[in-house]
């Protein structure tokens, strides 16, 4: 099905996080050489603008977001008749991924297998690998069942089927260019690892080794965060498995070594953890989306984390001690001496500020309430620096402090610049709160 720009169009699935199922919006462009539509909604639903795939278009920030064309249907076309496209192509033993409300709650990226299609409607019974809160089945109509609270009846468009081609968690993979979902990755070259595989579509979360201008995750996986910019949703024909020496994640995280928790407390399978609190890990899982079986050292509870959530800091296992080249948890950073000087040590602890939106971690150097500058490292040749304020200051703050860096003003309540490798990152965190500062002092807000 093609679609031309200003098409109205209505959303038949939602994606991962984003509940946009049912609404309508507005054709920007078709990339007529892959499968997917960008489109522009009326209202901001914590999108984007276009995040630069095709170069040159862009909609509202907050506003877009990009579609496969079968998840989109032109407004006014006649619905497809609801009996055929409730024609089950899967069958029992079948193991498939689910997005889906479960009483009410949504569900995304859980995993089961196909016990039966006896014929109900919904018509298709599963059992999650997880409590879903479902039920058991039904044995007395059906004779169908499994385990009490794994279970429930699902439709053909909420399950995706988990063949040969899906990839795992940790696989290295190397993009080979069979469609074109974004311009920044080079056929054969680019290279990078699963972070993991949900329902929505594309479903491989792949966070590449080289900054792509892409994203983090953006958070369709809950609890699971990559390097920003390196992340891109892709399709198993985009990309194949690579042979090359690395370590494998029980080795990385062994039984019994310590981590810290960096973000998604709040993921529902971290309750009660504390941010930056050191856990054991006692268990690692790669059937799992989150892996990491973990126990709070602080008060024993226990919790599953993704890879990504978590730094190694330390293990009761001598020989990792003796490899690990991470620093402890009391380790203050110390300046160097400088041309033959010593230079002093500046003890400090920075206010930390979470990201609302992707619950990343930045160090606080100015807070004047309604206005705070912060920054955070996202690897060692990136940093961002980040205002959190009125929309009306920031983009004054912007367009006549900060106009030397790349960024802009995201989400209506935050600027942000990325400082790249060579620049001083005190000079943009300099320039921000000097800004913001002066601001103040002229009492215009």
């Amino acid at each position: 099905m093609g679609f031309e720009v200003g098409d109205t169009v209505k959303v038949l699935k939602s994606l991962g996080m984003k509940e946009l199922k049912g609404k309508t919006g507005k054709v920007l462009k078709e990339d007529s050489g892959s499968y997917i539509v960008l489109v522009e909604f009326d209202e901001n639903i914590g999108g984007h603008k276009g995040n630069e795939v095709i170069p040159g278009v862009e909609g509202k920030d907050g506003h877009c977001w990009w579609f496969p064309k079968n998840n989109l249907k032109k407004v006014g076309e006649e619905e497809t008749d609801k009996k055929e496209s409730d024609k089950v192509k899967f069958k029992q033993g079948d193991r498939v991924i689910f997005s889906g409300s479960v009483k009410g709650n949504h569900v995304s990226g859980v995993k089961g297998t196909v016990l039966g299609v006896p014929g109900s409607h919904p018509p298709i019974l599963v059992e999650f690998d997880e409590n879903i809160g479902g039920h058991g089945g039904n044995y007395q109509k059906y004779g169908l069942g499994g385990k009490e609270g794994h279970c429930w009846f699902v439709y053909p468009d909420e399950v995706t089927l988990i063949t040969e081609e899906t990839y795992k968690v940790g696989d290295r993979v190397v993009y080979c260019g069979k469609t074109k979902s974004i311009v920044y990755l080079h056929e054969g070259e680019t290279k990078g690892t699963v972070l993991g595989v949900c329902s929505s579509y594309p479903p491989i979360l792949v966070e590449f080794d080289e900054y792509i201008k892409g994203h983090n995750g953006n958070g369709v996986i809950p609890g699971v965060e990559g390097k920003e910019g390196h992340c891109w949703f892709v399709t198993p024909e985009e990309i194949s498995v690579v042979k090359e020496t690395h370590v494998p994640l029980k080795e990385k995280f062994p039984k019994g070594a310590y981590v810290q928790i960096l973000h998604g407390i709040d993921s529902g399978q971290l309750h009660g953890f504390s941010q930056l609190g050191v856990a054991e890990v006692i268990e690692v899982n790669t059937s799992l989306q989150n892996p990491i079986k973990l126990k709070c050292k602080s008060t024993g509870i226990k919790g599953y984390a993704h890879q990504t959530q978590l730094k190694l800091v330390g293990s009761d296992d001598p020989a990792l001690k003796e490899e690990s080249k991470l620093p402890a948890l009391t380790e203050e950073p110390k300046l160097t001496a400088h041309e033959g000087k010593k230079v002093p040590s500046i003890k400090a602890v920075l206010p930390k500020f979470e990201s609302p939106q992707t619950h990343s971690i930045f160090n606080v150097v100015l807070d004047l309430g309604e206005v705070k500058v912060c920054y955070r490292k996202i690897e060692d040749n990136l940093v961002r620096v980040r205002v959190q304020g009125p929309k009306d200051v920031l983009e004054y703050l912007f367009t006549k402090h900060l106009t030397k860096w790349e960024g802009g003003v995201k989400q209506d309540d935050h600027l942000s610049i990325v400082v790249k490798s060579g620049e001083p990152t005190c000079n943009a965190i300099g320039h921000a709160v000097k800004a913001c500062l002066t601001l103040l002092q002229k009492q215009n807000y």
